[in-house]
């Protein structure tokens, strides 16, 4: 019997994933809307990182809580939240990538897609 702790309207669609920093102090979404948004743990927009345009099924914070992994079709992307930092993408799959996860200690990333593989990186 728990309670809601706040309700936000947080994308144009539906909110397709979404994780919580390691420090517990801010949390990551990523919707059908292609929109990637940084909220307080009080609920307020800090930011919003990206904007693709198709959905961004799987989001991951990096092993600092210093950059985001976020897919966007193939693509894996490793956006720094440093405004004037460069990010890096790869194709990472021959399908649309569903899932990723960024392991804070041993900084490895694990993907996995709709060509029914997983990755390890």
């Amino acid at each position: 019997m728990g309670r809601i702790e706040k309700s936000v309207e947080a994308h144009k669609g539906a909110v397709l994933a979404g994780r919580w920093n390691y420090d517990g102090t801010a949390l990551i979404t990523a919707g059908e809307d292609g929109q990637i948004k940084i909220w307080s743990k009080t609920g307020m927009l800090r930011s919003t990182l990206a904007q693709q345009g198709s959905p961004v099924y799987s989001v991951a914070w990096g092993p600092d809580s210093d950059r985001i992994l976020y897919t966007s079709g193939r693509l894996l992307i490793i956006k720094p939240l440093q405004p004037s930092a460069k990010l890096l993408q790869w194709k990472a799959h021959d399908g649309i990538i569903l899932k990723v996860d960024w392991n804070s200690v041993n900084d490895l990333i694990l993907s996995s897609g709709e060509d029914c593989k997983y990755k390890v990186k």
